[in-house]
């Protein structure tokens, strides 16, 4: 995706609004469940999401903006959360920056098994005008984890792969690299 086609807006925008809409259904039944406690922790959440939406949003990174926007709605198996700690002051190679992204998905969707859902975690941390600190997170079941490794890190240099094993035999497979 180079360029964003009209389309592709109109469907993240149904996309996030059909999520927005399931949040706020089920506040609207804890309330008439008389579930104060949770519909606060429900709210509350809620008000995190757009934070966290406001901060990737305002990143002078439109490709990697879209492309972390479109993540759940791509990957059948693979689930993103993230959190941003950057400002919009940054002269960071977007291109790069979502090329190295598609790869290392490409990367984890060719090992990944079709029946288990990855759950991952996103981390963009502003080092200074220039440098982002990416970390991308998955854990799951891969069958091949060497292989997997070997493959992302000989896709960019500046990539770094660690593999821990977790509990239940899941494994959390850690990216992690300097965005310039």
């Amino acid at each position: 995706m180079t360029n964003i086609e009209e389309e592709d807006v109109v469907t993240l925008l149904r996309h996030y609004r059909h999520d927005w809409m399931n949040e706020l259904q089920l506040i609207m039944g804890y309330a008439q469940m008389g579930k104060l406690d949770t519909v606060q922790k429900k709210i509350q959440q809620s008000v995190e999401k757009a934070e966290s939406d406001r901060k990737l949003q305002n990143l002078p990174l439109p490709k990697t903006v879209i492309w972390v926007m479109q993540f759940n709605f791509r990957f059948d198996n693979f689930r993103l959360k993230y959190n941003i700690d950057a400002n919009e002051k940054l002269a960071i190679d977007d291109q790069r920056l979502y090329d190295q992204l598609e790869r290392i998905m490409e990367i984890f969707t060719s090992f990944g098994m079709k029946t288990e859902m990855y759950h991952g975690t996103m981390n963009i941390q502003q080092l200074n005008q220039q440098q982002l600190k990416v970390q991308l997170s998955f854990s799951g079941i891969i069958e091949r984890s060497k292989e997997l490794k070997n493959q992302i890190e000989h896709s960019d240099e500046l990539i770094d792969v660690d593999i821990q094993q977790s509990q239940h035999d899941h494994e959390i497979y850690t990216v992690t690299w300097i965005g310039e």
